[in-house]
């Protein structure tokens, strides 16, 4: 299910341009979308509401397999207008300058193909991007790693003065029903490209209680983080690094004149209570023309896993991706395919294949205020077993089991 209150933390950090994209945890955010989906399981019903502009609220209902629910708040210092146009450029998962997150981003429409009159290819992005950016409730919500969102939108000169982002916040918070879990985040600009973040979890009487609290910094050019989580004393580092020029509001011909982009980046961390530590490092090699199609690699040494993914644009409509992963100290190794297809503005296909987590499949589509998912997961082994057992089947012997792991539907309504 696609969270409203995440939604909305997405779109603060666009309205401080804040890119999530250009972060060492989101080197492969978009193979993670398309291959790592959760299809919705069993019933479950959730109510959204944004009463002012400075407050949202959520409510989630869930009646099958377990009852359950959630009650989901969020306050902003400033004014939260989901449907406003963003004022920066955003490059999808090559943002720069921008927050808009690869995971949930609008579907925008196919990039016009550029002719000598370069004048009406921007204007045709910005009006697609402005229609977009009004629907962005819903439409966002609907999208994941959508194919569309990897199309440049390119900023135009907006009459606006620039906003004030130093001194904003945001406030967050979730309890669980009936396991009283409670959920809370902050999220502070300190100046235009240092913020600090805290997170934390609390279980029913207190005990089991986790706190993270993280200062990023981030100059387009390279981005860092620093990070301390309790109780277990965990301290980590982590860095990223873009090769070439960068600019912050690219015009198409700097598009033109840097197509493609390397950045590295890696991260260290060391527990105090447990005395060990580990690293990883990581390299993404992205392409924006003629078609936009990225390349990652992540290793991490010390435990000798090494992951490999290929993501492309197929089609104006369709995005596939695929992923390696193997061990090279136990020699373990699991391929996952995946593709997201937008079959229509208000609908999207997806389908994930691995001999680890099965066959997943996913349909969202919306229909104005109500935003429903379906879902379902087959297990790969019993798949296998399943034809094994239909094929030596003989007449009147028992039907075999069903390879079906989870099914569900989950109905949002936005008001």
């Amino acid at each position: 299910m696609h969270d409203y209150l995440h939604y909305c933390l997405r779109q603060f950090n666009r309205s401080t341009r804040w890119n999530d994209d250009n972060q060492y945890s989101n080197l492969s955010a978009a193979s993670r979308a398309i291959l790592d989906f959760t299809p919705p399981n069993g019933f479950t019903f959730l109510v959204s509401k944004a009463p002012t502009a400075y407050f949202k609220s959520s409510y989630l209902l869930q009646t099958y397999p377990l009852f359950s629910g959630s009650l989901g708040y969020l306050f902003t210092s400033e004014e939260l207008n989901l449907a406003k146009p963003v004022l920066s450029t955003s490059l999808a998962n090559d943002k720069v300058g921008t927050s808009t997150s690869p995971l949930e981003t609008t579907p925008n429409s196919a990039l016009p193909q550029a002719g000598p009159d370069s004048t009406n290819l921007l204007r045709s992005l910005a009006r697609d991007a402005t229609r977009l950016d009004q629907d962005d409730v819903l439409g966002g919500l609907l999208g994941t790693c959508q194919v569309g969102a990897w199309n440049p939108v390119l900023h135009q000169p907006s009459p606006e003065p620039p906003l004030k982002t130093a001194g904003q916040y945001l406030l967050c918070g979730k309890v669980f029903i009936p396991t009283w879990r409670i959920e809370a985040l902050f999220s502070r600009q300190l100046t235009r490209r240092t913020r600090f973040l805290t997170a934390s979890v609390n279980q029913r009487g207190g005990t089991d209680g986790e706190f993270l609290a993280q200062l990023q910094y981030d100059c387009t050019k390279w981005c860092t983080e620093l990070s301390l989580s309790a109780p277990s004393s965990l301290l980590g580092l982590r860095g990223l690094y873009n090769f070439g020029a960068v600019h912050e509001n690219p015009t198409l011909t700097d598009l033109r004149a840097n197509p493609g982009r390397i950045c590295v980046g890696g991260e260290l961390y060391y527990s105090t209570e447990a005395s060990t530590g580990g690293l990883s490092v990581g390299i993404r090699y992205r392409t924006l023309f003629p078609k936009t199609a990225e390349f990652t690699c992540v290793t991490n040494p010390v435990m000798g896993h090494v992951s490999t993914a290929y993501t492309a644009s197929i089609t104006p409509t369709c995005i596939m991706s695929n992923r390696f992963d193997f061990n090279v100290y136990s020699l373990h190794s699991d391929l996952t395919t995946g593709v997201e297809w937008h079959n229509s503005p208000t609908s999207i296909v997806k389908a994930s294949a691995s001999a680890t987590n099965g066959l997943m499949l996913a349909l969202n589509c919306r229909y104005r205020k109500v935003l429903l998912s379906m879902g379902a997961t087959l297990g790969y082994d019993s798949l296998k077993r399943y034809g094994r057992q239909m094929t030596g089947m003989s007449a009147g012997a028992v039907g075999p089991s069903s390879p079906l792991r989870s099914l569900g539907v989950h109905v949002q309504f936005f008001s």
